[in-house]
């Protein structure tokens, strides 16, 4: 019996399981589910992960305390391209084979947008990039350290 990406979430979130158990399923089963049914599903559990206020405090402070080291267009740029920080899955390398999940603190708005965006590493405490490709691929380039650095 074939069953949607949501409706495998449905069953098996009302069986108790956590979105963490779903997403390592989805990454680990040979349903036959399909690379396209593995990304709306790994951006279903992106939405459902959420930035503590301890962290989000964190990169607001190393954000502001390394702000004004910047040139002003960039500044400006800045203020209307940092959004409230999100989990976002992200690979090492092209072919998609290492992932994890990073905290992105830059995105689009409609305007000036770019396919860079920075990113937060709880783990690393650092700053850095993910380029965005075709498909919504997103492609983490790499820690930078101090947020002025990435940008």
């Amino acid at each position: 019996m074939y069953l949607s990406i949501k409706a495998k979430v449905k069953l098996l979130s009302s069986q108790g399981l956590t979105y963490f158990t779903l997403f390592m399923l989805s990454l680990f089963a040979d349903d036959g589910i399909g690379e396209i049914n593995k990304l709306i599903f790994i951006r279903t559990f992106e939405k459902n992960m959420i930035v503590s206020d301890e962290t989000k405090e964190i990169i607001r402070s190393r954000i502001i305390d390394s702000i004004e080291n910047l040139p002003e267009y960039i500044r400006n740029w800045l203020e209307d391209h940092l959004i409230e920080p999100v989990y976002v899955h992200v690979s090492e390398n092209t072919e998609g084979d290492y992932n994890e999940f990073v905290i992105q603190v830059t995105g689009d708005v409609g305007k000036d947008d770019s396919s860079c965006h920075v990113y937060f590493n709880e783990e690393e405490n650092k700053f850095g990039l993910i380029l965005i490709l075709e498909n919504d691929f997103r492609w983490k380039m790499g820690l930078y350290g101090e947020f002025d650095i990435t940008v």
